[in-house]
């Protein structure tokens, strides 16, 4: 099943939201710190994008990287010191 552009943001939306409900930080694309949450391979796949691209929405520490942020368009901003550690 092919996922359209906004049912994929939907998806991605709502594992994000899913994660800083349960105060989780996300280590990498396969591990999740905290309790409780089983990331399936697909939505390790979201996740393991988002992470090497440095989306905001994944920054590690929102506070002290945002200065580090920049504007990617569509309301969505890439973290450059996330990226940088990702790769």
């Amino acid at each position: 099943m092919t996922l359209t552009r906004s049912r994929l943001r939907s998806e991605i939306d709502a594992l994000l939201a899913d994660i800083k409900a349960r105060q989780q930080v996300i280590v990498n694309h396969t591990e999740l710190w905290g309790e409780g949450l089983q990331v399936d391979p697909q939505a390790q796949g979201y996740l393991a994008c988002l992470l090497d691209i440095g989306d905001h929405r994944v920054c590690a520490s929102p506070g002290l990287h945002r200065e580090s942020w920049r504007y990617a368009g569509e309301g969505y901003y890439i973290c450059e010191t996330c990226r940088r550690i990702a790769v």
